[in-house]
C-alpha cells in the first residue's frame, strides 16, 4: 500500500471511529477525505500511478462495488423475512442507487443508451418482484404487488423493439409514483427509500430509452 493510500485509510478510520463514538457528523469527514483522495488520484496532482497500479485500483474497486451490493442485498432479504412487506429505505438506496449510477456512467461512455435503459428497468422490475414475493408470499397480495414488477420487466424487454413506448411509459409511471409519494403521509425517510427504489430508476430508464431512439434518428 502506498503512503498516500495508507494516510487516507488512517484518516478515514479515525473519522469513522469518531462518528461511532462521538457524533455521527464526524462521518462527513470520512466522506470528504475520500473525495479529496479520489480527486488527487484522478488529476495526478499528488498521486501518480502507472498503468499496472491503475489497473489494480480499478479491479479492486470493481470487486468492492459488487461485494457491497451483495452484502446489502443479503441484509435486505433478512430484514424482509423478519418484517414482511416493509422495504428498508436505507438498504434499497445502498443497492439501487450505485447500480443506476454505474449503468448511467457506462452508457454515457459507450453511448449505449438502450442497454442502460434496459438494465436499469429490468433490475428494478426483478427487485420489485422479488421483494413482493418475500413480503407477501404466494398470496393475492403478491399477485397485486408482483404485477407491478412483472409489468416493468415486460416494458423493459419491449424497450429493445419499441424504445419510445417503453421510455414514455416509464416517465409517466415514475412521475405518477413521485406525485403519490409527495402527497402521501409517509415518513420522509420512507418516501426517499421508496422513491429511490421505484420511480427514480424508471425515470432514468425512461430518459435512456428516449435518448436511444433519438440516437437512432441521428445515425440514419
Amino acid at each position: 500500500m502506498k503512503i498516500e493510500s495508507l494516510v487516507t485509510f488512517i484518516i478515514t478510520s479515525i473519522f469513522v471511529i469518531l462518528g461511532l463514538s462521538v457524533s455521527p457528523f464526524f462521518f462527513l469527514g470520512s466522506v470528504i477525505t475520500a473525495i479529496i483522495f479520489l480527486y488527487l488520484k484522478k488529476t495526478g496532482i499528488v498521486l501518480n500511478q502507472d498503468e499496472m497500479q491503475e489497473f489494480i485500483d480499478l479491479k479492486s474497486g470493481y470487486y468492492s462495488f459488487y461485494f457491497v451490493i451483495i452484502i446489502a442485498t443479503i441484509f435486505l432479504m433478512i430484514r424482509l423475512l423478519k418484517e414482511p412487506g416493509k422495504v428498508p429505505p436505507d438498504l434499497s438506496i445502498i443497492i439501487l442507487l450505485p447500480l443506476i449510477f454505474k449503468f448511467a456512467i457506462q452508457s454515457f461512455e459507450h453511448k449505449n443508451y438502450k442497454k442502460a435503459g434496459f438494465l436499469i428497468s429490468l433490475i428494478t422490475g426483478i427487485f420489485w418482484l422479488l421483494f413482493s414475493l418475500l413480503g407477501e408470499g404466494f398470496s393475492t397480495g403478491f399477485l397485486i404487488e408482483g404485477s407491478i414488477g412483472a409489468g416493468i420487466i415486460l416494458f423493459s424487454i419491449a424497450g429493445f423493439k419499441f424504445p419510445r413506448v417503453s421510455g414514455t411509459f416509464f416517465l409517466i409511471f415514475s412521475l405518477f409514483i413521485l406525485y403519490f409519494l409527495i402527497k402521501s403521509n409517509m415518513p420522509d425517510l420512507v418516501k426517499i427509500g421508496v422513491g429511490v427504489f421505484l420511480p427514480l430508476p424508471l425515470l432514468v430508464s425512461g430518459f435512456f430509452y428516449l435518448f436511444s431512439k433519438r440516437e437512432e434518428y441521428l445515425n440514419e
